[in-house]
């Protein structure tokens, strides 16, 4: 934070007589100092600003560039798809009521609440 003496040595630097200096409780030599410590603010946080935008922009590029490369050789994203048929078997064994949940999930490879997800369109759809 600059102060008094510092903007003095400013002032003297710029060859501005001592008589026409701001006292040191004047307004105008506070409105000075927080004027350039204000615009050195916007400076600095306008430049960080341009780098992040620069770095996302990078970053963003080179996803890009990436995905497009792997639909060329024939890759997707994303999570697998679980097959209706193993999510049937799945419902089918639960309804059954006689293999235990977790064996069901860990035979078809299923996930919990992917299971249920399922169990509970199942029966919205069935009217159990």
């Amino acid at each position: 934070m600059f102060d008094f003496c510092s903007v003095y040595k400013w002032y003297k630097n710029q060859n501005i007589k001592h008589s026409s200096l701001p006292k040191k409780d004047s307004k105008l030599l506070k409105l000075i100092i927080i004027d350039s410590l204000f615009i050195t603010r916007v400076f600095l946080f306008n430049l960080i600003a341009c780098f992040y935008e620069f770095e996302r922009d990078l970053i963003r590029e080179r996803t890009l560039v990436a995905l497009e490369s792997k639909r060329k050789r024939g890759l997707m994203g994303g999570r697998p798809k679980i097959s209706p048929v193993k999510i049937k078997k799945a419902l089918e064994d639960y309804k059954s009521e006689i293999i235990p949940i977790n064996e069901i999930l860990n035979t078809y490879g299923i996930g919990k609440s992917t299971f249920y997800r399922c169990l509970n369109l199942s029966k919205k759809s069935e009217n159990w």
